[in-house]
């Protein structure tokens, strides 16, 4: 089992998924690595859901996550633990990881301790890098192209990563550093 702590922002892309590309290029940034998420949200049966807001119900969830590169496959589950203001703005968050065989058995051993599958994400990642910062695209079905960005060595703040995106003038919507696609998503399929 692996801890990761570490924090980051996320930001929807105000221009084309090719315009973006073309900025990237244009700024020096080259492609690292592909790769896809497949993510299964499970939380538990008894939880009152009409009762809790959307970020209360996901704190509970447990995810199957499904990562697909070139030549590798990494299916885990993984709980995530983010302390959040009252702003919604993520001060730090953490992932507990435990590596699993199969994701069709993890499903079936949730289910028999009691949760239920509520939301599915997919997404293809593109992570690009120039050598200051790496940035992953997250091209989501029916979502905004996004981007996110960690905290590292160098940008150990993310006040320093946003004042560095904007120094780039990367074309974002700078109203919400924090985008939380699980929330929208879930948002949109309990229709509130």
């Amino acid at each position: 089992m692996a801890e990761k702590i570490s924090n980051e922002i996320t930001l929807k892309v105000n221009i084309s998924d090719d315009e973006f590309l073309k900025f990237l290029e244009n700024n020096n940034f080259k492609e690292k690595e592909r790769f896809s998420l497949n993510d299964y949200y499970f939380i538990p049966k008894d939880l009152p859901i009409d009762k809790l807001s959307v970020r209360e119900i996901l704190a509970k969830a447990i995810i199957i996550r499904d990562i697909q590169g070139s030549n590798t496959r990494i299916p885990r589950l993984t709980y995530k633990i983010k302390n959040i203001n009252d702003k919604g703005e993520i001060i730090s968050q953490k992932a507990v990881n435990c590596n699993i065989y199969d994701k069709e058995e993890a499903k079936k051993f949730l289910e028999a301790i009691g949760y239920y599958e509520i939301m599915y994400i997919y997404e293809n990642d593109i992570l690009y890098d120039n050598g200051e910062i790496e940035v992953a695209t997250k091209h989501i079905k029916d979502f905004k192209t996004m981007i996110e960005i960690e905290t590292d060595e160098k940008f150990d703040t993310v006040d320093k990563l946003i004042s560095r995106i904007k120094e780039l003038n990367f074309p974002m919507d700078y109203s919400n550093c924090f985008v939380k696609k699980a929330e929208e998503m879930l948002e949109k399929i309990l229709n509130r």
